[in-house]
Formats: C-alpha cells, sequence, structure tokens
C-alpha cells in the first residue's frame, strides 16, 4: 500500500509541472517518490506493477482532455473511453521503465547508476516519439519550457537532454537520501551548472538575423461535426481582424488550422477573397483549409497567399492523428464505426517538400500536433525553413489545459531549431515564440491578434544537423553500463 500511495504521489507531482498548474520546478523532484517505491519491490512484477500506476495516473491527471475531444468529435459520451484506455497504453512505457530502474538501483546508486537510469528514461521518453501511432504528449523536458537558461541545452541535445537533466537530479535526491550520502548530487550538480552556464551564454548570443515581424490570428472559433459555418459571417470577423493587423504592417500574417472557412484552392470565390485579404495586408498570409485532391483524397492543408498575386502555394499535413484523421486497424474496429461516427475515408497524408517561399524566405509549415513530435520541426528547419509556423485547433478539448500543454511543447521546437515560431490557434493559445524559446502568447479561448518582432539567423544547430545523437549516447551509455555491472544477475534476496 506504501508503495503504491509513493507511486500516485509521484503521478500528483507531474502533473503539478504541466499546465494548468505549471509548475516546473516540482519535476526536479517529482520521480523521487517513485524510486522509493521501487526500492521496496523484491520481484521485476512488483517495480512494473508500482511504476505503471504511476504511468497510467499521470496520464490520466494530464490528459483528461482526450475524453473530451473523442466524446465531442463522436458525438457520442463512450468517446470518454478513450481516456483510461489511452492511459493505460500509454501507462506501459512507464512500467518498463520502472523495471529497468529497479534492476540498475536495486544494488548499487552511485554516480554511475545515476547516469545509467537518467539513460533509461531518456530512451523512454525518446522511444515514445517514434513511430505513426506516437503521442509524446507530457514529455518531460517541456516542464521547463519558461526556464529559458535550462532549456537552451536543448539546441545540442534535443529536448530529451533536459529530461536527462531532470531524470538524473532525480535519481541523485533519491540516493543521497535513501543512502545518507549528499556526494550522490556532485554528478547532478555538475551536470545542472554547466547546463546554466551554456544557457547563460545562449541568451547572451541570441540569433542576429534581420527580424521578421509575425501576426498571429486568433479567431476563436467553436469545433464541433454538426457545425456549419456561414463563409460571410466569417469573412466579416477575418476582415475586421485583418485591417487591425495591417496597421502593424506585418511580414507574415498566419491563421490557424481550419482558419478557412471552406476550401481555400478549390472554391474560387473564398480564394479569391483570401488573396484580396493578403493583397490588402501587403504580406504573406499562411491559412489552414481543407483540400481535395485530384484523386478524391482529403487532405488538412496549409495555403500561403502572396500579397502581390503570385500563385498560392500548399502544404499537406504528414503526421496525421490516429483515430481523428486516419484509423488504425479500420476493418478490425469496423463494427464500433456507428459509436464513434468514423469517417468513411482516411484523411491523405502529406509527403516531406521543402518550407514555403515567403517573400524568398522560407517558411516550414506545422499542423496540429506536428509540433510536438521534434523530428518534423528539425526537417523543416534543415531543409532552410528561417521560420516555423504551427497551425492548429486546440478547441476540440474544450476549455482545458490542453492548449497550454500543447505551447509547452512547442517551445522547446523553437529552441532545439534556434528558428522563430508563429503558433496561430483557431481557439485556444496563440503565440510569437523566439528562438530563444522567450514568448508572447494571447489570452486562451478569446479573439485577438499578436504581431511580434522575432529573430532569425540561428543558424543549423548541432540537434538540427545531427538529430537524435544524445538519444544514441544514452543507448550506448545504457549498454555499457549493462555490460559492467550485469544488474540482472543479482539474486533477489
Amino acid at each position: 500500500m506504501r508503495g503504491a500511495l509513493a507511486a500516485l504521489a509521484s503521478a500528483a507531482l507531474f502533473w503539478a509541472a504541466f499546465p494548468p498548474l505549471d509548475l516546473g520546478w516540482v519535476a526536479w523532484f517529482a520521480l523521487v517518490p517513485l524510486l522509493f517505491a521501487l526500492d521496496g519491490c523484491r520481484r521485476a512484477r512488483q517495480a512494473f506493477g508500482l511504476a505503471y500506476l504511476f504511468g497510467v495516473a499521470h496520464y490520466m491527471a494530464v490528459i483528461p482532455w482526450i475524453g473530451a475531444t473523442v466524446a465531442l468529435w463522436s458525438g457520442s459520451p463512450a468517446g470518454w473511453a478513450t481516456w483510461p484506455l489511452l492511459s493505460a497504453i500509454k501507462g506501459l512505457w512507464y512500467g518498463a521503465a520502472g523495471v529497468g530502474l529497479w534492476l540498475i538501483l536495486r544494488r548499487r546508486r552511485d554516480w554511475a547508476a545515476i547516469c545509467a537510469g537518467a539513460a533509461l528514461y531518456t530512451l523512454m521518453e525518446w522511444a515514445r516519439t517514434q513511430g505513426s501511432v506516437a503521442m509524446p504528449w507530457a514529455s518531460l523536458g517541456a516542464t521547463q519550457y519558461r526556464e529559458l537558461p535550462v532549456v537552451q541545452v536543448a539546441a545540442i541535445t534535443g529536448g530529451i537532454g533536459v529530461a536527462f537533466l531532470l531524470a538524473a537530479t532525480n535519481l541523485g535526491l533519491y540516493a543521497a537520501i535513501s543512502a545518507r550520502c549528499p556526494r550522490s548530487m556532485a554528478l547532478p550538480g555538475l551536470m545542472l551548472c554547466g547546463t546554466l552556464c551554456y544557457g547563460a551564454w545562449a541568451l547572451l548570443h541570441p540569433p542576429a538575423g534581420p527580424p521578421v515581424r509575425i501576426c498571429v490570428m486568433q479567431p476563436n472559433i467553436a469545433s464541433s461535426r454538426e457545425l456549419v459555418r456561414d463563409p460571410r459571417a466569417d469573412f466579416l470577423l477575418m476582415r475586421r481582424m485583418a485591417d487591425e493587423a495591417a496597421r502593424d504592417r506585418p511580414d507574415l500574417v498566419v491563421w490557424p488550422e481550419s482558419g478557412s472557412p471552406g476550401e481555400a484552392l478549390n472554391d474560387s470565390a473564398i480564394g479569391d477573397e483570401l488573396q484580396g485579404m493578403a493583397r490588402r495586408l501587403g504580406a504573406p498570409m499562411l491559412i489552414g483549409t481543407n483540400y481535395s485532391d485530384g484523386d478524391g483524397g482529403d487532405r488538412n492543408s496549409a495555403v500561403l497567399f502572396h500579397p502581390d498575386g503570385n500563385p498560392p502555394e500548399r502544404y499537406d499535413k504528414q503526421s496525421l492523428v490516429p483515430f481523428g484523421e486516419w484509423i488504425p486497424a479500420r476493418r478490425l474496429l469496423q463494427p464500433f464505426a456507428g459509436t464513434f461516427q468514423f469517417y468513411e475515408r482516411d484523411v491523405v497524408s502529406g509527403t516531406p517538400q521543402p518550407p514555403l517561399d515567403r517573400a524568398g524566405r522560407k517558411v516550414g509549415v506545422l499542423i496540429c500536433f506536428e509540433s510536438v513530435f521534434p523530428l518534423l520541426a528539425r526537417e523543416r528547419a534543415a531543409m532552410g525553413a528561417e521560420t516555423l509556423a504551427l497551425l492548429t485547433n486546440d478547441g476540440w478539448a474544450g476549455p482545458s489545459a490542453a492548449p497550454g500543454q500543447h505551447l509547452a511543447m512547442t517551445v522547446m521546437r523553437a529552441v532545439e531549431t534556434r528558428r522563430p515560431v508563429a503558433a496561430a490557434a483557431l481557439t485556444g493559445v496563440s503565440a510569437v515564440i523566439q528562438p530563444t524559446g522567450a514568448f508572447e502568447a494571447l489570452p486562451q479561448d478569446r479573439v485577438g491578434t499578436l504581431t511580434a518582432d522575432a529573430a532569425t539567423g540561428g543558424g543549423i544547430t548541432p540537434y538540427v544537423r545531427f538529430g537524435d545523437w544524445f538519444a544514441g549516447l544514452c543507448a550506448v551509455l545504457l549498454a555499457g553500463y549493462a555490460l559492467w555491472r550485469r544488474p540482472w544477475r543479482y539474486n533477489d534476496q
């Protein structure tokens, strides 16, 4: 019982580290109760059970909006079942990591064990970002999105480098308390000092390229499958917002996902209206829209309209939302199609493409939860994008912490790539994020525009150039420790 309560205490601390409470400092010791719970286990299955309990409780506390999202999308209260179901699936990652931590820590709590445990946890965080059905929400490193000196290291290691530092600090605290050896904090302390020194240097030397004036638009339009939008009413609102934005003379205007009241490319009347709006703004205008291709496929797209009348450019979303835009194992799940109102056909995924060209300067586009995948933002930067644009609609989650959590992870993409990010939400939190991670944001779920100057010229960061090299280093550290110490060979007491 004590072990279960300790695991639940860690889950509660992790929840507090994310929005809505947003107490990022709690993440520096949130794992400690769970580690003490694992300390009392005599068998691997006990360690798995306690860590799995932690993972399920952690996810259920952080993502209750998943149930609201699916219930609203499907039009059925049965959608709430996805909340505990997804939490039960994602909890398996933590259960597996718990077994590994138990094996590492049950006999030794020295610097090597701390490094190996942190490497194991970091690899689990990285693995959660892989695959077509991945959902790497609530990543540990994102809890520090407001702590700019800490997160600058993500430009070298990616966000998982911040997760490694947090995990090592938690392990060091556990070892210092359990073994009554304050020296256990020496290695995490040195890593933290090095991280802060680099962070201070990076903040004193921000990108010095020519600034880009970005305007993000938040029209605050509700989301519902039954909602039939009136283009006339939408354009009335959009014209008013555009007139307000034009006074600031922006270089780029970004509307959110589903910002167009109809197909911006296939409906000539809507396309002409949007083209005229870009001309009046005097700036390239990026807007989210549905797009029906020539083969009858439906795509979730973004279209860049140019003020000089040049042909619009289109980006098609690549990483689609499982069960939202495509149905895994559709035939197997067909009996549930009526309950959850599955669309008859999946959205068609886009393919990798060069950034869109904004008056000679390139924009890399991310739509919806594409911004939670470090790989996609890194690819955009590697292909020459000088600015990243996130077009999202967080309104499906209702009045929840989802928009704030989404912003936290998007901040990490700006730091990793040293690119400004223009984040525009149909409903949610819209923001202009600097390459250092500093940001200005509009209040959640309100109509508004935000214009801010953002630095460019961040160059190619080590993370963009070398990718997930830090995950490879963690794998080497863990393998080396396993060969050296062979923790599985110790007999249980």
